[in-house]
């Protein structure tokens, strides 16, 4: 019997992919390989069923090796950048992606090396590459991914004309659903839903259109509504882990902590919003379990500071506990919990001799389940340096004047902006005469402080030597030398309410608005010194600049004891 050509296996590995069956169609192909190494485009054919079988290195090399039988190969290159890119590997799938445009300057190559960029957050550039794509191809998926840098922009008019032309073109679900994302942003709620329920006229299982309908009606507050649309898309779609996330942020906010920790677990069924780190596969531990126990890091600061008033819930400390935490933080922690391990969250952990791991936020469903068990919540839990903290005092009080330590703005990349307040909107509290203050922003705000300074004949102090983003202990002994802090949502008002510092904090109306601030509370249960002050309307902070001005103008301009 003849032997099969690599022609022959060719054929039977196309037929097999025709049928679905990738694994024989591979084996075709590798043994057709076997017999003429010189065929880019079986090569090319590997590469896409290795994809099919999600055998990424695999793939990877089959379209590299296609690329050096036939370097002008612009689908192999094309297909290697979009698949570089769905793995994350961001600067390989840029630089792909250029080599395919150096062969082939076409529309399609240009959208997808823009998506690129958007995901490395680089929007300008991105915006730049889209606008050189649309003038190749006026395309509505073009347009559409144009309209989200934009949004990403915050060029919310501009975006919104983008995603009208994208309708224009082609009236799809997905353009209207991110038209209404846009509108949400310019705070027409009214109109955002209506382009929501245009997206389901189109597609009535798009459940993405559905979570924003949701997530509508949880930003303007009407949490029975949103409660409800969420457990309609998990009856729907009992895996669409977003929602119950969602869900657990309502019941959360509410008190309803036994349902908060339970739904509030789904987040980490949605890697690429939440993980815990470093990553562990052993047992979760119970709160009961004897054995050495890491504890994993989330999130934030803020919420690493948040959960770790926790730590001195733990009833069986002889059981030794490792804490992974961010390492601006390893030596406030080191001070303040003593019978603990704290250990950098990029440290290898694979020669860490433990049993059991728990998410940091887990403390929560095993110490606070119900309203009454925050009557232990302590007032102080944090301990500063307190030979920087008195050098600072003294560095920066002024007799018959309290310290006031300031912060306004939050760097959270999805809502930061909400959770900011202007500098100038401050004045009223700012022109109190019987105030020092002392800057606690992190980031840089050096010419936003001086324009104000000059405008309004205001010195706001700042200290050069600490750094708010990276020296957190620093950061913290400052904050303790204040008498009290003003400040918006953000890691400051962690840092205030941990030290036990007397707190009045901003806190939005509803998107940026954190659960852990609670409905309805005017002093949080988590940290017992801080005050919460609400806004009564969208983007309006003259309320609880109000309310904060007259406590602090009614406070005795003799100097308090520290």
């Amino acid at each position: 019997m003849t032997n099969p050509s690599f022609n022959d296996l060719n054929n039977k590995g196309f037929y097999e992919f025709s049928q679905g069956n990738f694994r024989e169609c591979a084996e075709f192909f590798k043994e057709s390989l076997s017999l003429n190494k010189s065929q880019p485009e079986i090569f090319f054919s590997l590469g896409v069923v290795f994809e099919k079988l999600n055998l990424f290195q695999e793939s990877v090399n089959a379209y590299e090796k296609a690329i050096k039988l036939d370097k002008n190969y612009v689908d192999a290159l094309y297909n290697l950048g979009i698949l570089f890119h769905d793995h994350k590997d961001y600067k390989k799938a840029v630089a792909v992606f250029n080599d395919a445009l150096k062969i082939e300057h076409s529309a399609q190559i240009l959208n997808n090396k823009g998506l690129v960029l958007k995901d490395l957050r680089l929007f300008d550039e991105a915006l730049s590459v889209f606008n050189d794509a649309l003038k190749i191809e006026h395309s509505a998926q073009i347009l559409n991914n144009k309209g989200l840098v934009l949004k990403d922009l915050r060029l919310f008019d501009e975006a919104l004309s983008v995603f009208n032309d994208a309708l224009k073109i082609e009236h799809s679900a997905q353009i209207l659903n991110n038209k209404g994302l846009v509108l949400k942003d310019l705070r027409l709620f009214d109109e955002a839903l209506a382009a929501f329920e245009d997206a389901l006229e189109i597609d009535i299982n798009f459940l993405e259109a559905q979570c924003q309908i949701a997530d509508t009606y949880k930003q303007l507050g009407l949490l029975n509504l949103a409660e409800d649309a969420y457990l309609s898309i998990i009856h729907q779609n009992p895996n669409y882990f977003y929602a119950y996330f969602s869900l657990s942020l309502i019941y959360l906010s509410n008190k309803d902590f036994e349902k908060g920790w339970d739904f509030n677990k789904y987040k980490f069924l949605i890697p690429a919003l939440f993980n815990a780190t470093p990553e562990s596969s052993k047992p979760i531990w119970d709160g009961k379990k004897e054995g050495v126990t890491l504890i994993r890091s989330e999130q934030g600061l803020g919420d690493i500071i948040l959960f770790s008033s926790l730590l001195n819930d733990i009833e069986n400390k002889d059981n030794k506990f490792y804490i992974a935490t961010d390492k601006r933080l390893l030596n406030l922690f080191k001070r303040s919990f003593k019978l603990f391990e704290f250990i950098n969250v990029k440290s290898t952990i694979s020669k860490l001799a433990y049993s059991y791991q728990l998410p940091f936020s887990f403390l929560g469903g095993i110490y606070r389940n119900t309203t009454s068990s925050f009557s232990i919540q302590p007032k102080k839990f944090l301990h500063a340096d307190e030979v920087l903290t008195s050098q600072l005092r003294s560095q920066l009080k002024e007799e018959d004047k309290y310290l006031c330590g300031i912060a306004w703005k939050s760097q959270n990349e999805d809502f930061g902006q909400d959770k900011s307040i202007a500098l100038e909107s401050m004045l009223s509290i700012l022109k109190l005469p019987h105030m020092t203050f002392v800057s606690l922003q992190y980031g840089d705000t050096k010419d936003e402080i001086e324009v104000l300074n000059k405008k309004h004949a205001i010195h706001i102090k700042t200290i050069d030597e600490i750094d708010n983003f990276n020296d957190i202990d620093e950061l913290a002994s400052l904050i303790d030398a204040c008498d009290f802090v003003v400040t918006t949502s953000n890691v400051t008002v962690h840092l205030a309410g941990g030290l036990g510092k007397e707190t009045y904090l901003m806190a939005p109306l509803s998107q940026g608005k954190i659960w852990y601030w609670h409905e309805g509370d005017t002093k949080s249960i988590w940290y017992p010194s801080v005050r919460i002050h609400r806004q009564s309307s969208f983007d309006n902070w003259s309320q609880p600049i109000c309310e904060i001005t007259h406590i602090l103008e009614n406070k005795e301009s003799n100097e308090r004891t520290h």
